[in-house]
Parts: C-alpha cells; structure tokens; sequence
C-alpha cells in the first residue's frame, strides 16, 4: 500500500491531499475517505484535538 500526502493551498488555508494506490469495488478509497475527513475545521483548528485525544487513551489504558 502507498499512501501520499500533499499540500494544497484552498482558500488561502494550506489543505492535506491524501492519495491511495488502495480502492474498494467502486473505486473509493475509504483510507482516503477518513484521512481527508477534517469535519469542516482547518488543520490548525484540529492540532490541539490530538492532545486531547492521547489524553483519553491514555486514561483508558
């Protein structure tokens, strides 16, 4: 599996592009599908979720 990341500028805000060489029977991939997922946030905007995600995994462990 090959999985590329890029950057695209989309309205003035810098944008993560993923590619998969993976696909399903109608052609999507769903890697893709979640990794592109940004909920509507920008990236900046969702940085500090991931603290608090290790955080929650953390008092589950």
């Amino acid at each position: 599996m090959k999985i590329l990341l890029t950057w695209e500028n989309a309205g003035g805000h810098l944008s993560p592009k993923f590619q998969s060489d993976i696909f399903n029977k109608d052609g999507v991939s769903p890697l893709v599908c979640l990794m592109m997922d940004d909920g509507g946030q920008t990236y900046l905007q969702t940085i500090p979720w991931l603290g608090e995600g290790v955080t929650k995994i953390n008092l589950i462990k």
